[in-house]
């Protein structure tokens, strides 16, 4: 990345900064007060949006030069350009900026130093780029499960403690499994060789079965055999008794023939007499009728009765006549009777003869009924045969119910196992993302490529290391132990190694004024050989702008947040 202008207008102290970025180090110097942190804070907003004075954004109208209603920083390079304005905070940024999350450690170089131990391993971890991705790809290739990976991409983009945390969960969980599956504690070595018990007279095979299945599905045909011959005989049995009850029943129809022949002979003779009787009434009452007359006397009407002219409704003339009609209704319902009386005779006769001739046909038909004991050996047979095939049956749901429980024994065995080989997998994955683990082979490796980097860049002035603990030292001696000069020696060289390894191409320096003259030369001939075709950017206090400067090294004089070329000054003698 590098940076070939600079524009700052009213932004903190910087009023009117615009400076083209000719050679590959540039040094920003002035006196207390006059700018110089204001730009170097401009381009870390304008590069990452991160400011250093305020925390709020709407507080960004502080960061607008006092008097002022408005600000921007706006930063060109190659191929890129970045820039804010104030007070909204809206930044823009164009083309091909480097690495966004790296930029704020070569833009603040004391910053990995202010980092505790646990942000300074993630800081490395991202310096060997241990993405979810990253690590998931590592677990692949050792032949971890891939449900179990794709189960934790998600908590591994949230860092791999987090996935460690969540593998060692689903571990516990498994293992609650496994004791609700067994009803016992769980421990490894027990639940590598434990198995469900069995009943031990269960069957190896399903011959067993088959065999018990066969015997009583023979036992049941012969139970439904016996049941036809007895349920056959004692059908005969009942016949017999059927046939014998409709004989006696017949014998007694057949006994009331002659009865029934005196009876019809008797009532038919008992019809003749009604009938004569009916007979006679109708010509008593035909001849009780009479004519009804007029009288030529007095035009009433008479009728001719005893010799003389009688009124039509005398009484004598009509009770004569009233009792012939109620005899003869008497003599007919009688002779009716005597009707239904022969009738029913007939039939009764009809009923007798066919009596008679249903007796010789059923005294042919009739045979011997089965003999007690037959029925009684079949009943006995059939009992034999129940009592065999309740036995078959009580073996076969027995054999069934012993095979049954040694299946779900074996289920149980089972599902055990994956329940313990699921703990396993679930612990090794935790070991893989442990500290120890995938992330510590990273960060061992992330170590040696920083460690490298410094050694090769703390060259002119004394090693530069980090340690597995995390500790920085120079020339052997802890970072807390170092002077000022010390620590900002430091401090370049790591910020250096960052920009480097991440090929940002940036190099942010503050407060070099803390070195002494022998050592801003050395600065000076490190960052020429450092930062290639890259940009160095170098803020100090000074008297004056320093003079007889390399060619790569470019002095600008800030004064009142401004920078002109008619601000530069000469370098005292």
């Amino acid at each position: 990345m590098k940076l070939t202008h600079i524009e700052a207008k009213n932004f903190l102290g910087a009023r009117d900064v615009n400076v083209a970025l000719t050679t590959p180090i540039t040094l920003i110097c002035g006196a207390n007060g006059s700018g110089k942190s204001s730009v170097m804070e401009g381009v870390r907003l304008a590069l990452t949006g991160e400011p250093s004075r305020v925390i709020l954004k709407k507080d960004y109208a502080r960061l607008v030069t006092e008097g002022e209603k408005s600000g921007f920083v706006t930063l060109s390079g190659d191929r890129f350009e970045a820039s804010v304005v104030l007070p909204s905070g809206k930044r823009h940024a164009t083309g091909n900026l480097p690495n966004a999350e790296m930029l704020p450690y070569v833009l603040d170089a004391p910053r990995f130093a202010r980092l505790d131990d646990k942000a300074r391993r993630e800081f490395l971890f991202g310096l060997m780029e241990m993405s979810a991705d990253a690590i998931g790809k590592r677990l692949s290739e050792r032949g971890y499960d891939p449900d179990r990976i794709a189960h934790l991409a998600s908590f591994l983009r949230a860092g791999h403690d987090v996935a460690c945390k969540e593998a060692e969960a689903r571990a516990r969980d498994e293992k609650a499994t496994w004791r609700t599956l067994t009803g016992e504690t769980y421990g490894e070595k027990k639940a590598a060789t434990w198995r469900a018990e069995k009943p031990e007279d269960a069957p190896t095979s399903s011959a067993p079965i088959e065999e018990a299945a066969r015997l009583a599905s023979d036992a049941e045909a012969k139970v439904a055999e016996i049941n036809q011959t007895l349920g056959a005989l004692k059908e005969a049995r009942r016949t017999h008794e059927q046939a014998i009850e409709r004989l006696s029943s017949l014998r007694e129809k057949g006994a009331r023939f002659a009865r029934v022949a005196d009876k019809l002979a008797c009532d038919e003779e008992e019809l003749k007499k009604w009938e004569e009787k009916v007979s006679q009434a109708r010509i008593n009452l035909e001849q009780s009728k009479r004519e009804r007359l007029v009288c030529p006397h007095c035009d009433g009407e008479v009728t001719l009765f005893a010799g003389r002219l009688s009124p039509w409704k005398n009484e004598a003339v009509w009770g004569e006549a009233q009792a012939n009609a109620e005899e003869l209704k008497e003599f007919e319902e009688a002779l009716r009777l005597m009707k239904s009386a022969v009738a029913n005779d007939k039939r009764d006769l009809a009923s007798a003869e066919a009596a008679a001739q249903a007796i010789k046909e059923a005294e042919s038909a009739i045979g011997a009924p089965p003999a007690a004991d037959e029925i009684e050996a079949q009943e006995k047979r059939l009992a034999s045969a129940r009592a065999e095939k309740e036995s078959a049956n009580a073996r076969l749901t027995r054999l069934r119910s012993l095979e049954k429980q040694a299946r779900l024994a074996d289920e149980t065995t089972a599902r055990a196992q994956a329940a313990h080989q699921s703990v396993t997998a679930w612990l090794a994955l935790a070991a893989a993302l442990a500290p120890d683990g995938i992330p510590g082979e990273i960060l061992t490796g992330a170590l040696d490529t920083i460690n490298d980097r410094l050694a090769v860049s703390s060259e002119l002035w004394g090693p530069v290391a980090l340690h597995p603990d995390m500790r920085i030292t120079y020339a052997g001696r802890d970072y807390a132990l170092l002077s000022e000069s010390e620590k900002w020696r430091t401090d370049a060289v790591i910020a250096e190694a960052v920009s480097h390894l991440f090929s940002t191409g940036l190099l942010v320096l503050d407060r070099f004024d803390v070195l002494d003259a022998g050592g801003r030369s050395d600065l000076i001939l490190w960052l020429i050989e450092v930062v290639g075709d890259g940009t160095a950017l170098l803020f100090g206090t000074l008297k004056s702008s320093p003079s007889n400067l390399p060619e790569q090294v470019t002095a600008l004089w800030i004064e009142n947040g401004v920078i002109s070329p008619s601000l530069q000054k000469e370098a005292a003698p």
